[in-house]
C-alpha cells in the first residue's frame, strides 16, 4: 500500500518534469538554423526557407507562411549581398546608395527612417520605407552590415496592412543572424 501512495504522490512530480522537459524540446524545434561559413540565421519552422536563387546577389528568403490560399505576396525577410567597392566603402554611403538605386526602380517610395543601429553582431544601418510594387503597397525595412568587404543587406517585406502583424517575429529573426 505504501509503495502505491508514494507511485501516487510521484506521478504529478515525475508528470511536471516530463511536461517542462517536452515543453523545452517543442520550443528548441520550432526553429531552423541556416548557415554558411559567412554567416547564420535562425527562422521559425513555420517559415520556408529558400536557398535556390542566387538572382542579383540573394543568398536566401524566408517565407512567411501564406496566410491563405489567394495569397499573392507573401511576407519575407531576404538576404542580399553586394562586394564594397571603392566608391562605396562605408556603411553609410552603402545604404543611402542602396535607398536612392530603389527609390528609381519603385513606384510612390516615401522614406520613414534611416540610420546608424547596433545589432548583436555588428554595426549595422537600418533603414524602413514604404514602396508600390506592382499592385501591392509594401513596407520594407532593411539592416546593412559591413563585414570582410563585404555588405549584407536583410531586408523584411510585408504588405503595410500585415506589417505590424509579423515585424515583432522577423526583428527577432533578424536579430539571430550573426556574422563569421
Amino acid at each position: 500500500m505504501k509503495i502505491k501512495h508514494c507511485l501516487l504522490l510521484l506521478f504529478p512530480v515525475v508528470l511536471t518534469a516530463s511536461t517542462a522537459l517536452s515543453k523545452l524540446r517543442t520550443e528548441k524545434e520550432k526553429w531552423y538554423l541556416l548557415h554558411t561559413s559567412g554567416y547564420s540565421i535562425s527562422y521559425p519552422m513555420a517559415w520556408v526557407a529558400d536557398t535556390s536563387s542566387h538572382y542579383m546577389g540573394t543568398d536566401f528568403i524566408l517565407y512567411a507562411p501564406a496566410e491563405n490560399r489567394k495569397d499573392a505576396f507573401r511576407t519575407n525577410i531576404r538576404l542580399v549581398r553586394v562586394a564594397a567597392d571603392k566608391k562605396t566603402n562605408t556603411l553609410e554611403d552603402f545604404a543611402l546608395k542602396y535607398i536612392r538605386e530603389t527609390g528609381k526602380t519603385a513606384r510612390d517610395m516615401k522614406l520613414i527612417s534611416s540610420g546608424a543601429t547596433s545589432h548583436a553582431t555588428a554595426g549595422a544601418w537600418k533603414c524602413s520605407y514604404e514602396c508600390r510594387e506592382s499592385t501591392f503597397m509594401l513596407h520594407h525595412t532593411q539592416w546593412c552590415f559591413l563585414h570582410k568587404q563585404e555588405f549584407y543587406v536583410l531586408t523584411f517585406s510585408a504588405e503595410k496592412s500585415h506589417y505590424a502583424q509579423y515585424e515583432a517575429m522577423a526583428v527577432k529573426i533578424i536579430n539571430s543572424f550573426v556574422l563569421k
